[in-house]
């Protein structure tokens, strides 16, 4: 596992253990998984799309996705 898979998982244990002792609302945790599925898939597409040269997705859309809360996957 490199370097920033294993800060990907350390931080969603983090949360994922502020969400069972009640720090945080379970909801965050949930955001913060499902914003990383959605990163996981835009970035494949993405570079699906850039090994094929066809269309890619627009880095703002990359950003504004890592920005609010899907970077763990990236």
């Amino acid at each position: 596992m490199g370097a920033a898979a294993a800060l990907s998982v350390t931080f969603l244990a983090v949360v994922g253990a502020l969400a069972a002792v009640k720090v945080l609302p379970i909801a965050a945790l949930l955001a913060t998984l499902l914003m990383s599925l959605v990163a996981v898939v835009l970035y494949r597409r993405d570079k699906s799309a850039a090994l094929r040269g066809a269309w890619r997705t627009p880095e703002s859309t990359l950003h504004v996705v890592s920005v609010l809360g899907g970077w763990p996957a990236r």
